[in-house]
């Protein structure tokens, strides 16, 4: 089976004023388990919170990064955070990555 090779990235800060979350899933297809990854950084790099957590029923990988992606929003509700970006390398979830509120 052909892969793809991945053609390796140098992860950015968000702009001035910003939150960048960058979320993550898994999936272990035989077991049904799977996980999910955040860490929020500012514009300077610097972590504001990370999480990481087991998801012991997983359908498929998209649905571990469906619930990564909840789990970053819901630690940015919780701590009132308004101006974020979401980061992620799932393609499903493309095109869905910068929210902001205004």
């Amino acid at each position: 089976m052909d892969k793809k090779k991945r053609v390796p990235s140098k992860w950015q800060c968000p702009p001035r004023g910003r939150l960048k979350v960058n979320i993550d899933g898994s999936f272990h297809g035989e077991s049904g388990n799977g996980g999910v990854g955040v860490v929020i950084r500012d514009e300077n790099g610097e972590p504001r919170a990370a999480l990481a957590r087991p998801l012991p029923y997983v359908l498929s990988a998209v649905c571990a990064e469906v619930e990564a992606l909840r789990a970053g929003l819901l630690v940015t509700i919780h701590q009132g955070w308004e101006e974020i970006e979401f980061e992620t390398d799932c393609v499903a979830l493309r095109g869905r990555e910068r929210i902001s509120q205004n």
